[in-house]
């Protein structure tokens, strides 16, 4: 627990009332409030002190941006990649206390990295969980707040981050910003996944499930490398393809029928940890998924999906389907599957929250975490 000065609170006022409709604000230092922010942010991460240099980098933000205004667009390269900053999970843990994580991913990668993730509370608005993280030369990072007593759940969760992309360079100038998100008290259902699953007796990988993209359909399962495989003609653009089969059981009954975008709203992205940078699944694709969805015929609190891998070309199953961003051969990456849904009554919101970390270089995925 931190207990915030009354000054302090102001400025999460503040920024509360800046802050765009989806929820992230690049700073811009032009006001002095934004700055102000961004240096309390620094120093309630806990690790200012360790890194004098968090501090110095704002202030040089902020001379490049009184000589040339904001940056307003981030950049995106040719394949859709673009930077991206999330807040992934907030929400009780089952020990009954708050917990809140976030990544932050750059493309092209970033010189230096650094995080810090506040938890406040609504009501009293002091800060009730916290972390930070950071780190060099690498392309995507994450963070997680710290165990916590608390177990409040009227919070909102602010993921600052800070970073630059050229290291020494005089005409780079560091990034800045902030990434809100807001618990409304409801409760996580832990995700059952049955797939992606081993496979294969004899992985490429034996630490990780392996995915192979244009490979012959039958060079998955068995004594093959594969525990998934998919055929593609052409690797110019290869395609990411997840299969993505399980089930969450909530507390109490899900509200009926599942309307997309109405009780039942689904959040799948990607972030690039080789080459940096994030994407949200096109919403052509997104329409695919959510037809996929359904809740259980035998109990009203379950909710499963079937997103299953494909045998042949007569049976190309039913993945998630990445194909706005063309996977590179390297690629290593994270993908996040958030379902929040609306119980019948009072309205209240539940999550199952599912994460799964992959690869395309020997076209690998590694399973990481289930549910938050």
């Amino acid at each position: 627990m931190i207990n915030l000065t009354n000054e302090q609170k102001e400025l999460f006022a503040y920024i509360d009332g800046i802050l765009p409709g989806d929820g992230h604000l690049k700073y811009d230092f032009r006001d002095e409030k934004q700055y102000e922010f961004a240096v309390m942010m620094s120093q309630l991460s806990g690790d200012a002190d360790l890194y004098p240099g968090k501090l110095k980098s704002l202030e040089l933000m902020k001379a490049y941006q009184e000589q040339h205004g904001l940056q307003e667009n981030e950049p995106q390269t040719a394949d859709g990649w673009t930077n991206m900053f999330k807040i992934p999970g907030l929400n009780l843990t089952t020990d009954g206390t708050i917990a809140s994580n976030g990544l932050a991913t750059v493309v092209g990668g970033y010189a230096s990295m650094n995080l810090a993730l506040i938890v406040q509370s609504r009501k009293t608005k002091d800060i009730v969980a916290h972390g930070f993280n950071n780190d060099f030369a690498k392309a995507l990072l994450t963070v997680s707040t710290a165990a916590s007593t608390s177990k409040e759940i009227d919070v909102n969760s602010y993921l600052h981050y800070q970073y630059t992309t050229s290291s020494g360079s005089e005409t780079a100038s560091p990034q800045s910003g902030l990434v809100k998100k807001q618990d409304n008290g409801g409760t996580t259902g832990d995700p059952v996944i049955t797939a992606p699953a081993r496979t294969t007796t004899k992985p490429n990988n034996p630490k990780a499930i392996n995915i192979g993209l244009g490979r012959p359909w039958t060079d998955q399962g068995g004594d093959s490398q594969f525990d998934y495989a998919w055929y593609e003609s052409t690797q110019d653009h290869p395609i990411g393809k997840i299969p993505f089969v399980g089930s969450a059981t909530f507390s109490q009954a899900i509200s009926t029928p599942l309307e997309p975008n109405t009780n039942f709203l689904l959040d799948i992205y990607v972030a690039d940890e080789v080459g940096g940078g994030g994407a949200q699944l096109n919403p052509t694709d997104l329409d695919t998924v959510y037809k996929a969805f359904s809740i259980d015929s035998g109990n009203d609190a379950k909710l499963n999906w079937s997103l299953p891998a494909g045998a042949s070309t007569t049976d190309p199953g039913n993945p998630i389907v990445f194909g706005n961003v063309t996977w590179s051969s390297d690629i290593l990456a994270i993908s996040i599957v958030k379902s929040p849904l609306f119980y019948p009554g009072d309205g209240s919101l539940a999550f199952a929250t599912s994460k799964l970390r992959f690869s395309d270089s020997d076209r690998w995925m590694e399973r990481i975490y289930e549910a938050d």
